[in-house]
């Protein structure tokens, strides 16, 4: 009787398996991203969070989309602190400073500057960088 019984109940081993399986890609896509097939850490998020809160928030989030990055921009002064130009939903433009260590990407910070237009932001990221094409 019991095996009468094994038999009519579903498998649902698999479909568990699936979810959790999807469930583990969500949460690793959500909790991180890529530059340059490298991953960016937090540990100065205090700074843009505390500093810049609203646009730190949405600046992450324009960054951090697939193409979101418009334009990548070196530091002339410091070879590893990049300036990532991205455009924010409400228009403005904002960057996302990053510094290279070792194999990995740190927040510096993240912010708007000046009055987010296009050109002022530009001036601003051009008067410490250069247009940097090395990210593939």
């Amino acid at each position: 009787m019991d095996a009468e019984l094994e038999r009519g109940r579903p498998n649902n081993l698999p479909l568990i398996m699936l979810a959790l399986l999807l469930i583990m890609v969500a949460l690793m896509i959500g909790r991180s991203f890529a530059v340059a097939a490298r991953e960016v850490t937090n540990p100065n998020d205090d700074h843009p969070v505390a500093r810049h809160f609203a646009d730190a928030v949405l600046i992450e989030q324009a960054c951090g989309k697939p193409n979101g990055v418009y334009a990548v921009y070196r530091e002339r002064a410091s070879k590893d602190v990049y300036h990532q130009l991205c455009r924010l939903e409400d228009g403005r433009w904002g960057v996302w400073i990053v510094r290279l260590v070792r194999d990995h990407y740190e927040t510096v910070t993240r912010f708007v500057p000046k009055d987010g237009s296009y050109k002022k932001v530009l001036e601003y990221i051009l008067s410490k960088a250069t247009l940097y094409n090395g990210f593939h």
